[in-house]
């Protein structure tokens, strides 16, 4: 309980616009809605836009005057002088790539649409040790338990965990992890992988050995084996109801756009196509994601 009201203490409808995504892995493209409640939210961004700052990432999506963003210091172990949100933009433009968790205080509610690249390849968060305390996010865009196979968090003996409820206001009891058994829960709520971290969700994490790095490697090798690197989407937008892919295709490829909500299984909504745009409805689905393949 001394744990939740410190980090408490110390702390204090969707709409996407264009911006050019990386090229280099610009295959899979995503978006994921995050409702924001008045009071605390702990969140990340788990796309890659090309510009991760505040101004990119959250203010496509209409925050409320006055809402406040909070990067956490784990060198001094505090939260940095906020940044604000006025009718002039942000105090400060903070960078938030994926993977560096932050916090929104609101002053009311809205919906906070995250959108971009879906990151391929290896990434690399640092973790601070020595008891201290970091707030991490996944670069990857997945909601799964921290012992799962793509979560793959660090299990250190004796580290804890502490997840924000927001219904609650409140921080949970430390789920910490023990080896040859697993993250062991007081409450009962999580089993032995741990707690489940949604996508663009943030949380605590206490380390009390030596520093070290939270490593995650993502591939579609499906999609890279069959159809390499000719064709892509450039970007990611809405307007008047409907999605918008931006097609990158120099060399007129036919391809077919697919829709998946978890990015396991995938549907096939338009085929043959050899467009530089692709248009269609925006789906109901919290979050979502496209890509291009042969078709």
């Amino acid at each position: 309980m001394r744990i939740r009201t410190y980090f408490l203490c110390t702390a204090l409808a969707a709409v996407f616009f264009e911006a050019p995504l990386p090229t280099a892995s610009c295959q899979v493209v995503g978006y994921a809605t995050v409702p924001i409640a008045a009071g605390y939210n702990f969140v990340a961004n788990p796309f890659d836009t090309g510009d991760n700052t505040l101004t990119a990432v959250v203010s496509p999506s209409y925050p409320a005057l006055g809402t406040a963003v909070y990067l956490w210091n784990v060198t001094n172990q505090q939260y940095a002088a906020p940044s604000v949100y006025s009718a002039n933009g942000w105090s400060t433009n903070f960078n938030v790539p994926p993977g560096t968790g932050f916090v929104i205080s609101s002053v009311s509610s809205w919906s906070l649409t995250f959108y971009g690249n879906v990151p391929v390849g290896t990434s690399t968060t640092f973790y601070a040790g020595t008891n201290k305390f970091s707030l991490l996010a996944s670069h990857i865009a997945i909601s799964e338990g921290l012992a799962g196979t793509n979560m793959t968090f660090p299990g250190l003996e004796g580290e804890n965990v502490f997840v924000y409820n927001i219904t609650n206001r409140n921080f949970s009891d430390a789920c910490t992890f023990y080896a040859g058994y697993g993250w062991f829960d007081p409450n009962g709520t999580f089993g032995v992988s741990g707690p489940v971290i949604n996508i663009a969700q943030s949380f605590f994490a206490q380390n009390l050995g030596a520093s070290t790095n939270w490593v995650q490697t993502y591939h579609d090798s499906g999609l890279m084996s069959q159809f390499g690197l000719q064709a892509g989407i450039r970007s990611i937008h809405a307007a008047a109801g409907m999605v918008v892919l931006s097609i990158l295709n120099p060399g007129g490829t036919t391809y077919s756009i697919q829709f998946s909500a978890d990015r396991s299984s995938w549907t096939t909504l338009a085929a043959n196509q050899t467009g530089a745009t692709w248009t269609g409805p925006i789906p109901s689905k919290p979050q979502g994601f496209y890509r291009v393949t042969n078709p």
